[in-house]
């Protein structure tokens, strides 16, 4: 995973890594890709977790654009979740949730997203 920023700096008493204007890149072994864009992310080293705030989005290789104000994700587990409203699109149509979660299964690489909280689903044949 690569991650890019126009701006960084540390937090409130010089603890936690900030980045403004954010950009990402994520490679899987089958060639699949998904980029990242978000206002700005915050590194929490100890927990491996980086908390995307702020225009989230998401695009992948299949075709699939996620968009969020919030996206937490654990780049060593490679996992993600957002507890806000979020936004999915893709050829099939588009689907809008409550909140969102994404695991990577174990041995494969692959994604499988949660959504949940109030999932609506708008289907275009």
């Amino acid at each position: 995973m690569r991650i890019n920023a126009d701006h960084t700096y540390l937090g409130e008493e010089l603890s936690l890594p900030i980045a403004e204007e954010v950009t990402g890149q994520l490679d899987f072994i089958d060639g699949s890709i998904v980029t990242l864009s978000a206002d700005r992310a915050v590194f929490e080293e100890h927990s491996d977790l980086v908390n995307f705030s702020g225009n989230v989005v998401l695009n992948s290789t299949e075709g699939i654009t996620l968009e969020s104000d919030q996206l937490t994700t654990n780049i060593v587990a490679l996992t993600a979740y957002s507890d806000v409203p979020v936004r999915a699109s893709s050829a099939l149509g588009e689907l809008r949730s409550g909140n969102m979660r994404i695991t990577t299964i174990h041995n494969s690489g692959h994604l499988k997203m949660f959504f949940g909280n109030g999932v609506k689903l708008t289907y275009v044949p």
